[in-house]
């Protein structure tokens, strides 16, 4: 599957190995690159002599794209930029922080520039400044997160900006990846699938607390003090909730006790094993997660499942086009107010010379009647060649862009626009009839009579 981003990065599969910090290392980055996603070593909070000995590993597993994700707001981020530019690291995923000061040094490397953005505003953001794509994290994510949806934001990002997006959070098979792709994402980025693959460092401990969760297991700790992580419960999150709940009773709550439970928490479950005390961080998506596999079992799973869905999803909607049938139904009186069609008339051509058509039919400036005369718009005689007219116009609008309707119907006075739509009346007929049905009417049941009449 060819998208805008696999041809961006020479990537076989429009699939990214979250860089995930502690578990995306040279050995599970370098297998996702060989097998054709894109691999990621997780930069986290890690000098620049443990990310250069994954990058090493990585190159001795493969010469496919990989890429560093650097966490901006790391200790090490001075170093780290320098490394990946010295290695020659062809693309850089960025969080925690705005890349914008980097950027003219990383595209002066040939390296792709592809942040991680929670929001629509940061996105528009991100492509001001020359990002080559972004990454629409949702928050069904695992680790820090953002306040969007996945579906919610990824559409909206994708609506937004012309680069293109790559969407995360909460996708675990080819199944999630096509709903992505409907989105309107060019490729997916997946976390929690990949930290139990068999290539995976991550503690046994912390995958088979992964491996053992339901899809209600995860919890987001600091999200009133601090900020806001997804991970599985376990005593460490259910410490963090009663601190939350302690620092709401305090008038100044001192907030550093929720930084120093945080620091090194992630380690201690992903090195250690500690899976009580540490941070187990996964996404919603982790009930769904049921077996250690390889990445390339994984990544078969992704795109078999994932081409095959998404050519069924476009079949289905080629078949719902096929079986939609369209129809204008015309509004009747009641539907008139002051000004109605004034823009339509300044901007399409068609629409004026339906306006003007009439007005000759009328004898009258029906155009100067709707703009500035309310009393009369709302008298019978003159609202209906008002309706009439203004339906047609737009009709007429809506035929030239393309929109031709299978059926026509009309409401009361309505019937008359559907008679001109359907071809069984001519237009400047229908306008002399209904002056006269108008008239007609009026003169039947004045204005304040309380009386309702037909004229057949």
């Amino acid at each position: 599957m060819k998208t805008r981003i696999t041809e961006l990065l020479n990537i076989k599969y429009p699939i990214f190995q979250g860089g995930m910090a502690w578990v995306a290392d040279g050995d599970l980055a370098g297998a996702v690159s060989k097998a054709g996603g894109l691999g990621i070593i997780g930069g986290g909070n890690a000098p620049k002599e443990v990310v250069k000995a994954n990058i090493d590993k990585i190159k001795s597993l493969t010469d496919k794209p990989f890429g560093v994700n650097i966490m901006l707001l790391s200790p090490f981020v001075e170093d780290i930029v320098d490394l990946v530019i010295e290695e020659g690291v062809k693309v850089v995923t960025t969080g925690a922080g705005n890349p914008s000061k980097y950027m003219e040094r990383f595209h002066e490397a040939g390296i792709t520039v592809i942040p991680v953005v929670p929001s629509v505003a940061l996105a528009k953001r991100m492509e001001k400044i020359g990002a080559d794509a972004v990454i629409a994290e949702g928050m069904e994510a695992g680790g820090h997160i953002g306040k969007l949806t996945t579906m919610t934001l990824v559409r909206q990002v994708a609506a937004a900006v012309s680069i293109p997006v790559i969407a995360a959070g909460g996708i675990a098979d080819g199944e999630g990846a096509a709903a992505g792709f409907m989105l309107g994402a060019e490729a997916v980025q997946v976390g929690t699938r990949f930290v139990v693959a068999k290539e995976s460092n991550a503690h046994p401990n912390y995958k088979a607390k992964i491996l053992k969760a339901r899809d209600i297991d995860t919890t987001i700790s600091a999200q009133h003090f601090g900020h806001a992580v997804r991970a599985i419960k376990n005593k460490l999150t259910r410490d963090f909730e009663q601190a939350e709940k302690d620092a709401f009773k305090q008038e100044n709550p001192d907030l550093e006790i929720f930084e120093q439970m945080g620091a090194g928490a992630l380690a201690k479950a992903v090195v250690h094993g500690d899976v009580d005390g540490g941070s187990v961080m996964a996404g919603q998506i982790a009930g769904l997660v049921s077996k250690e596999e390889t990445v390339e079992e994984i990544l078969k799973i992704f795109t078999t499942v994932q081409l095959k869905r998404f050519k069924q999803k476009l079949l289905v909607g080629q078949e719902l086009q096929e079986m939609t049938k369209t129809a204008f139904l015309f509004a009747g009186q009641g539907a008139q107010y002051l000004g109605m069609g004034h823009e339509l008339y300044d901007q399409y051509a068609i629409v004026k010379e339906t306006i003007d058509q009439a007005s000759q039919v009328l004898g009258y400036d029906l155009r100067d009647l709707i703009d500035n005369d309310e009393t009369k718009l709302h008298q019978t005689r003159y609202t209906q060649p008002a309706i009439l007219a203004t339906s047609v116009a737009i009709y007429r609008l809506l035929k030239e862009k393309g929109y031709q309707p299978d059926m026509v119907a009309g409401l009361s006075l309505g019937e008359y626009s559907a008679l001109v739509a359907s071809g069984a009346l001519d237009f400047e007929d229908a306008m002399a009839l209904v002056a006269k049905r108008g008239a007609y009417m009026e003169e039947a049941a004045p204005a304040g009579s309380g009386k309702m009449v037909a004229v057949l």
